[in-house]
């Protein structure tokens, strides 16, 4: 895996709970369902939080009627409840932390009726971090700091959101249309996209080493680097109210070839082979192929 050989890059780690009442926290509380989420982007650049639940047809009467009053939307046995950033303020505030370079949000899960958020930084975005949680802190008392300290590592970020929903890991190959670097292979480790195309990441590579893209050397920012992938955004993107949530997106770029690992919640599985499928016709002179699809469970006890 990747993982393994970034995982502990990003030195610091945050988990942050937030204990506030809202709809979706007393649905997880009555109905004993945990539910992971993301922060999505709008057109009119205000976010957003998508909630996943799956297995509907498990869950009793009340908790399907509760999902049709909030107008849930049925994705091939996986429904969403969309809320805007403006009923659910405190929350949206998170979404600021993809302004500070290097953070990377690993985990966003409703679980018990508590709101967690796991997320991972450099060191050197220590003071703009520790401002960060000091604003969020002060503004609303239904936060607390669960974890802040040295890197458990993206390893432990998944373990524990598998624990919840089980999850897969996906491996695809394309010929390369990011930069390369001089000397050796190098990673980009996906921190979000911003929504109009442009994937913003961590870059990993040997010291000394740099990125030429047309015989040209590429100035870049490793903490908060800046590229378009046209395959990622298709796989990726908001369709018809639905996207896939990924826990983890890694690239290795070598020789003008990318390797890109997907680790997604078993549950996106159909729908995340449907859209690589789809990519592999619309994308056919990248040669995209599919390398494997693997439980992580057996694989995540050999990342440290």
């Amino acid at each position: 895996m990747f993982a393994d050989r970034v995982s502990k890059a990003l030195d610091m780690q945050c988990i942050v709970e937030y204990h506030g009442a809202n709809p979706m926290v007393d649905f997880s509380k009555k109905f004993n369902i945990d539910i992971p989420a993301a922060f999505v982007k709008n057109k009119d650049e205000t976010y957003g939080i998508l909630y996943f639940i799956p297995g509907i047809e498990n869950l009793s009467r009340d908790a399907k009627l509760f999902i049709d009053m909030f107008k849930g939307r049925d994705h091939n046995g996986i429904w969403t409840i969309y809320a805007r950033a403006d009923k659910y303020v405190q929350m949206s505030y998170l979404s600021r932390l993809s302004q500070i370079p290097s953070v990377v949000l690993d985990v966003f899960l409703l679980k018990n009726g508590v709101h967690k958020f796991y997320f991972r930084f450099h060191s050197s975005v220590m003071v703009e971090v520790t401002d960060f949680l000091g604003d969020l802190m002060g503004n609303n008392k239904n936060f607390g700091i669960a974890y802040c300290g040295p890197s458990l590592g993206l390893s432990k970020s998944v373990e524990d959101f598998s624990a919840v929903f089980p999850t897969i890991l996906v491996g695809l190959r394309y010929d390369s249309v990011e930069p390369m670097a001089k000397k050796n292979e190098y990673y980009l480790e996906t921190r979000f996209h911003t929504g109009s195309g442009i994937i913003r990441s961590v870059i990993y590579m040997k010291k000394g080493d740099f990125l030429t893209q047309n015989g040209k050397q590429v100035k870049c920012n490793t903490l908060d680097f800046e590229d378009k992938n046209s395959i990622i955004d298709w796989i990726f993107s908001m369709n018809d109210g639905m996207t896939i949530l990924p826990q983890s997106i890694i690239r290795r770029m070598q020789d003008g070839t990318t390797e890109l690992e997907i680790v997604v919640p078993t549950f996106f599985r159909r729908e995340l082979q449907n859209r690589i499928y789809s990519a592999m016709s619309k994308f056919s002179s990248s040669h995209l192929s599919l390398l494997y699809v693997r439980d992580l469970p057996e694989l995540m006890s050999t990342v440290s």
